[in-house]
This record gives C-alpha cells, sequence and structure tokens, in this order.
C-alpha cells in the first residue's frame, strides 16, 4: 500500500498546490494557465512519477504504451464513448417524467453540433479529465490496489480518492460528485480488467461523461446550472454501476496487467 499512499499525497500536493497558487496569487495569462493545467494533470503527473520511481524506464514505457486504442477491442471502444451519451440522453426525459421543465431544445445545425461536441471532447480528452487523470488513478493506483483486494474494494478506494480530489473546487458539492467518481471507478475497474488493462478507454469514457454532460447544457439552456439534472445523470451512473457488480462482475476474464 506504500506506493498508494505515496501516489495519491503527490497527486494531491500537485493538484492542490497549484490551484492554491492560482487562488491567492497573481501570475500573467501563460503562467496561469500553466498552473491550471497542472491542477488538471495532477494526478497524472503523480502516476507518472511513480510508474517511473518503482519500475524505472521500462514501467514507465509500460505505463504510456496501455494509452493506445485498443483496436482489438472495438466494441469496448464503442461503449466507453457512447455510454455516457446515452446516459445523458436517457437523463433528459426522466428528467421531464419527474416534473422538470424543458424549454425548447436550442439544437444546432447537425454538422455544427457534431464539430462542436468532438471539440469539446478532444478537449476533455487532452487536457482535462482523460489524459489529466487517467495515468494516475487507472494507471497506477487500480493495479497496486488489485495486488491486495478485489477490484470492487479497489474501485471504491480509487472513487472516494477522486471525489476528494475534487473538493478546492467543489467544496461541499464533492459529496454529490463522488457519487459519480464512484460509480464510474466501478465502470472504469470493469473495461480495464477485461481488456488487459488498457487506460485509453478509461480516458476516452472519462472525457466523454464530462463532454457530454456539459455538451447537453448548452444546447439545452434549462438544465444549465442547475443541480437536478446532474444528480439525475449520476444515479444513473450508480445503476449502471450496481448492474455490473450483481449482474456481470467488475473482475474480468483475464489477469489485467500490472
Amino acid at each position: 500500500m506504500r506506493r498508494v499512499w505515496l501516489y495519491l499525497a503527490l497527486a494531491f500536493a500537485i493538484s492542490w498546490g497549484a490551484y492554491a497558487l492560482r487562488r491567492f496569487g497573481s501570475f500573467d495569462p501563460v503562467a496561469d494557465e500553466a498552473l491550471r493545467l497542472t491542477v488538471k494533470f495532477g494526478p497524472s503527473l503523480a502516476g507518472v512519477g511513480i510508474a517511473a520511481a518503482y519500475g524505472g524506464k521500462s514501467g514507465l514505457l509500460d505505463l504510456l504504451r496501455r494509452l493506445r486504442p485498443p483496436i482489438r477491442h472495438a466494441r469496448w471502444v464503442a461503449i466507453a464513448f457512447g455510454l455516457p451519451i446515452m446516459i445523458v440522453l436517457v437523463a433528459l426525459p426522466l428528467r421531464a417524467a419527474i416534473g422538470g421543465s424543458i424549454r425548447p431544445l436550442a439544437l444546432p445545425p447537425l454538422g455544427q453540433g457534431l464539430s462542436a461536441f468532438m471539440a469539446l471532447l478532444a478537449t476533455r480528452f487532452f487536457l482535462g479529465g482523460g489524459l489529466g487523470e487517467e495515468l494516475g488513478w487507472r494507471g497506477v493506483m487500480l493495479p497496486a490496489l488489485q495486488q491486495r483486494m478485489d477490484p470492487l474494494r479497489a474501485s471504491l478506494i480509487i472513487g472516494v480518492a477522486h471525489g476528494a480530489w475534487h473538493l478546492p473546487a467543489y467544496g461541499a458539492g464533492v459529496l454529490f460528485l463522488t457519487l459519480f467518481t464512484v460509480s464510474g471507478s466501478i465502470v472504469f475497474t470493469w473495461m480495464y480488467n477485461n481488456t488487459e488493462g488498457n487506460l485509453f478507454l478509461p480516458a476516452l469514457m472519462h472525457a466523454t461523461a464530462n463532454a457530454s454532460l456539459r455538451f447537453l447544457e448548452h444546447v439545452v439552456p434549462a438544465v444549465d446550472g442547475e443541480l437536478g439534472f446532474p444528480m439525475l445523470v449520476f444515479l444513473l451512473w450508480a445503476a449502471v454501476a450496481w448492474l455490473l457488480v450483481t449482474r456481470q462482475g467488475i473482475a474480468g476474464k483475464k489477469k489485467p496487467q500490472e
């Protein structure tokens, strides 16, 4: 567990330290942007550092190698991309069914909307929760925990840590966000363990989940800034995680790459 504790200490120190500097310091735009990205990339920067410290060059290369798109697992790529979008789309009529008001959709033309979504997805993948976090949470922390405990316990620990990592930015709202980080952690572990420890998939799903919710808030003004709709989305993630745990299991058919 020493590796896990060192990883968490480093990830929190990088992100929270950079956040504190931005919050209480004054910097030119270039330096401020660098600090903003440091906050977002804290988990992955810590993952790279721990991988190199414990595995040397080979450990670092193995971590980066697992980011390759899984050509042999096209079905999993479709799940990683499609499931977050499906959850958001299901949440919208559910919101209407329980009494939420939905103003007319401010839908852009199809081509323009698709381009805007893909641009948002690329930003979330390359400069956000995708590459910014998954080299740490799933790249380092998950395999280390699964050496000592079952996948569900490992997922729950990562989900709680991931939620707590957002504390400076979300404050008390982190309690609601943790419902998603825990549920998402279970789904990510399921993918990880069924694809020999591939990291592209959780990075893609993480980015798509963030991008799809944000995009819908743009095109459906009634849900922008509303707490109830994200909570409904988080509950649907929890339902998916529960189904995986109770109906299929998340250990996978093959031993994950350590």
